[in-house]
């Protein structure tokens, strides 16, 4: 005849056991809401992806003589990126770029299990693409709608340009 006390201690779960419980399901719920979500960006047109770069004014030589600008940017092409600042940039901020579809469901619970660990954000668990979807499109607010749009923008973004295009479209972003 075991004591109440001591069967109620043998049966109580490890935390770890229910931070990974937790995370499980989110991650579950997560993905439901992504497919959902997919669906409805494949109907949405992606807003045109236009980076300010400054203006330039040049004398009739063809030699500049100043520019205007907010952010001082010149875009380059993919080629004109070395690979090392591409394979840089991919293992830095999307370790798993090159195999997901713009939404990283291990990511996202690896983040939310270190954050639930911690007791606070410490780790995020945005893509490239959804960093990129931030950046050309919506403001750095941290809501459930901004969310939601990020989340369809980057699913947009997906479908329309290559894993190429879209590097090279956030490195120019950044």
């Amino acid at each position: 005849t075991e004591s109440r006390k001591a069967r109620r201690r043998r049966s109580r779960r490890p935390v770890g056991f229910m931070v990974l419980q937790i995370t499980g399901w989110a991650t579950i719920l997560f993905l439901l809401l992504a497919s959902g979500l997919a669906v409805a960006a494949s109907r949405t047109p992606l807003p045109p992806v236009d980076l300010p770069e400054a203006s330039r004014l040049y004398d009739r030589h063809g030699r500049l003589i100043g520019s205007w600008f907010e952010e001082n940017r010149t875009p380059v092409s993919s080629s004109q990126i070395p690979p090392l600042l591409k394979a840089a940039v991919v293992l830095m901020e999307d370790e798993r770029f090159y195999e997901h579809h713009g939404v990283d469901p291990f990511g996202i619970a690896r983040a939310l299990y270190r954050n639930l660990r911690a007791g606070k954000v410490v780790e995020g668990g945005s893509t490239i693409t959804a960093q990129l979807a931030k950046n050309l499109y919506l403001s750095p607010e941290r809501t459930l709608s901004r969310k939601i749009k990020e989340l369809l923008l980057t699913l947009k973004l997906e479908q329309q340009f290559s894993k190429d295009q879209i590097l090279t479209l956030y490195i120019n972003t950044i």
